[in-house]
């Protein structure tokens, strides 16, 4: 039925909304055409190539567009049903790269031989073929028996034969669109291949290939590192700075432009031997080049090598500074908005690298002239002005303290603008983004508006990491801009950066306490208020068809207070406002524990298939990430309250233990687990009061099926040989321990060959060392 309304319309435009519907189709329930999903996509096959595996110039290219789409989108919501029409991922891959091959040659010519920086919206096809490739890539990372990568590097292979420089092309920048899906134990060996063949590439006569080879060391160099940086750095540094003196201009930049993806991560020692060539060269290109990407890349790359060296760029400091001042001076035209941003970039990395007692004195001129550059008016998309705010945070990371004078200027500004909260939406209102609101208004703010409140809290977290208690004058006006944002529900960005500056500027207020009488009126409200109004977003969370997103930001949001409570400190939480907390988590591990009970709901319906088990398994690991976040700060506040804790929460803690430690359910008893390590660790002498309700099951589970939970117990060991009364339980701990590494052996050759899991080997680790520590500690309750 869907072969004949697809093969048969006769006007485009109908066409065209059918493989639309189509794709919307697969897109929210793909499930829907599992009975026929073979046929469907040997239409959409079709409609791309034709049966000699050429592309299939009968159809209007819209049509082989929509349908390439439509088939790139079942893999992305069903990876298991793409994977049940044969040889899918072979077709796949094929489509694709014939996509790319349509080059227009004309277009790209003009393009690679002018001194535009993007290239025009005519390679629809090569565009949309490249961005399958990787959304394919994605879609089957998860899945070995896909062999995505194998099956695309034979096809690449295929394309370096031939003899045209479009398949060349092709076949390289494949490569780097889909570099990042390597198969981790296959990294080593298909890495060799893939860096052996690019150097010589970049040894190709056309200019097209060296080009895209350029882009995709420059992408493995991301992808990859540091492991290509540490195995490949002279090889690849030596071809890279030959490349930047290209005859072809684009060549140039773009060499220089990977020499900076790979140069960031190579280590100091490996960069030293070929500083003074690589500084030469591009000293060279910035003063003499008329071709702006080569300069722009030039300046970007001075950076980079600056914050390599790091102390080691003193000799070029009087050589390279007074040149930026220059760039940043003359370089005014709109055309040059990049280089004089880089320019500023560049001067703050060698500021840091060369450290405040020589950047001092120009750490000043160039503040004075970046505070009076943002006070002139600026065009919204001006990339100098995210360039400024970068720059300024690494000044003040330079400077330290003497960065206090410039406070003035810069943090009133900032909460001035983190203060402007979303507002009702209005008619004429453009350019929003847009959020629904509890109480069921819809509220917006303009996204270059949002944007700018996310980068102010980039610089304010910086500002106040950097000056700690010399924020002071600061903390109290901080708090009341950035607190309400905890609860922003425009953006997760802006609420997950707002967590991370009160964190920040909770340590800024325990330091001033400890300077000041030990008052920690202030550090109390802000902990309080934080602690509160995330417990309470948390709780409010429910289980909906984005739950994966909503449990990233669970996880988020967790990880955050964890970190407020723990750079709290100590002796902040009164008694009452402890347990509160305390019963709060404990709630929110129960109603986890019911999520869990759904999961298991939901993959024991009959109608459930491979890929929605797929979801389940993906949800179930991020719900198991939130529950150990919501048991590390139950850690953290035993750590910093100990007495309170054993005063006020025992009970609860107990029920908790008690309920989980003797479940079937293995994730509950490594909560359990972990709580008892916890109580081991923070409570000490003070927690032997509680054995009697966990110690024997916690030894027991020494030798638990599950490997996590036998971790979990000889990490609780290894703490418990700490404490004297553990002396009765020392010969049973070792019995059980004794036993666990007979069983398994011990490091990483665990089991005699056979492969092991990490849990299982750091599970044997941690028993050696209980089993040294027992024996240790407690020596006298062994006769030999």
């Amino acid at each position: 039925m869907i072969k004949h309304s697809v093969s048969d319309i006769l006007f485009l435009e109908e066409c065209e909304k059918a493989l639309q519907a189509i794709a919307k189709i697969i897109d929210y329930n793909a499930k829907f055409f599992s009975e026929y999903i073979t046929n469907l996509c040997d239409v959409l096959f079709h409609i791309c190539m034709k049966d000699d595996y050429e592309l299939n110039y009968d159809y209007d290219n819209s049509l082989k567009s929509l349908s390439l789409e439509a088939l790139v989108t079942i893999p992305e919501r069903r990876p298991k049903m793409a994977l049940s029409v044969p040889r899918f991922v072979e077709k796949i891959v094929h489509v694709a790269m014939l996509f790319m091959l349509d080059i227009n040659n004309d277009s790209f010519n003009e393009w690679m031989n002018s001194i535009k920086e993007s290239k025009d919206d005519n390679q629809e096809l090569y565009d949309l073929g490249e961005e399958a490739l990787d959304r394919v890539g994605k879609a089957f990372i998860d899945l070995d028996e896909a062999n995505f990568i194998h099956i695309l590097y034979t096809r690449v292979t295929e394309y370096l034969m031939k003899t045209t420089w479009e398949h060349k092309y092709v076949a390289i920048m494949s490569i780097a669109q889909t570099i990042e899906y390597l198969p981790e134990d296959e990294i080593e060996e298909q890495l060799e291949q893939v860096i052996s063949m690019l150097l010589q590439a970049l040894l190709d006569q056309d200019v097209r290939v060296r080009y895209a080879t350029c882009q995709a060391i420059g992408q493995i160099s991301l992808d990859h590192q540091p492991y290509v940086q540490r195995e490949y750095p002279g090889e690849l540094i030596t071809a890279l700075i030959n490349t930047m003196n290209d005859l072809h201009l684009r060549v140039q930049s773009h060499a220089t432009a990977a020499f900076v993806n790979f140069a960031e991560e190579v280590d100091k020692e490996a960069m030293l031997p070929y500083a003074d060539m690589v500084i030469d060269i591009l000293l060279q290109k910035l003063s003499s080049s008329n071709y702006l990407l080569v300069r722009e890349q030039a300046v970007t790359a001075i950076a980079v090598i600056a914050g390599v060296i790091e102390d080691e760029f003193l000799k070029y400091y009087s050589t390279v500074v007074p040149i930026m001042k220059n760039v940043i001076q003359k370089a005014v035209s709109k055309e040059e908005r990049t280089v004089r941003g880089k320019a500023i970039e560049c001067i703050s990395i060698i500021g840091m690298s060369v450290g405040k007692e020589v950047f001092l004195e120009d750490a000043k001129e160039c503040m004075n002239a970046l505070l009076q550059i943002s006070s002139t008016k600026m065009e919204p998309e001006d990339p100098v002005k995210e360039y400024i705010q970068e720059a300024i945070g690494r000044i003040c990371r330079a400077l330290g303290n003497d960065f206090y004078p410039y406070l003035s200027s810069i943090v009133p500004t900032m909460l001035s603008l983190l203060s402007i909260s979303p507002k009702p939406l209005c008619d004429d209102d453009e350019d929003l983004t847009i959020a629904l609101m509890s109480n069921g208004q819809y509220v917006g703010l303009k996204t270059s508006l949002l944007e700018d409140q996310e980068k102010a809290l980039d610089l304010l977290i910086i500002i106040i990491e950097v000056m700690k208690d010399s924020y002071s004058d600061y903390i109290q006006a901080t708090a009341t801009a950035v607190l309400p944002l905890l609860n922003y529900d425009l953006s997760d960005e802006v609420k997950q950066k707002a967590l991370s500056a009160t964190s920040e500027l909770i340590e800024a207020a325990k330091i001033l306490s400890e300077k000041t009488d030990n008052n920690k009126t202030m550090l109390h409200a802000i902990l309080t208020t934080s602690t509160e109004t995330v417990l309470k977003s948390l709780s409010e969370y429910k289980m909906d068809e984005n739950y994966e997103y909503i449990l990233d930001s669970m996880i988020v949001e967790s990880n955050g207070l964890y970190l407020c409570l723990q750079k709290a400190g100590s002796s902040v939480l009164p008694d009452a406002t402890l347990k509160m907390f305390i019963n709060q988590v404990f709630k929110l591990l129960e109603i986890s524990t019911e999520r869990r009970v759904i999961y298991m709901q939901k993959k024991n319906r009959e109608d459930v298939d491979e890929d929605e088990l797929l979801v389940i398994d993906r949800e179930e690991e991020l719900e198991q990430s939130y529950r150990t976040n919501l048991l590390d700060i139950l850690g953290v506040l035993m750590k910093y309250h100990p007495t309170q804790f054993l005063n006020s929460c025992c009970d609860i803690c107990m029920s908790f233990v008690n309920s989980y430690i003797n479940s079937n359910n293995t994730e509950d008893v490594m909560l359990a687990l972990y709580v008892c390590d916890d109580l081991l660790e923070f409570l000490q002498d003070n927690s032997v009061c509680l054995w009697e309700y966990f110690m024997n099951p916690l030894l027991l589970n020494i030798n638990h099926t599950d490997d996590k939970i036998k971790q979990a117990a000889c990490y609780g060991v290894i703490q418990a040989t700490k404490i004297s009364a553990f002396g009765k339980y020392a010969t049973i701990a070792v019995e059980y321990l004794v036993k666990l590494i007979q069983q398994y052996g011990a490091g990483s050759n665990v089991g005699g060959g056979n492969k092991k899991s990490k849990e299982l080997i750091s599970a044997v680790d941690n028993a050696v060392a209980a089993l040294g520590d027992v024996v240790f500690m407690h020596s006298s309750k062994f006769s030999n």
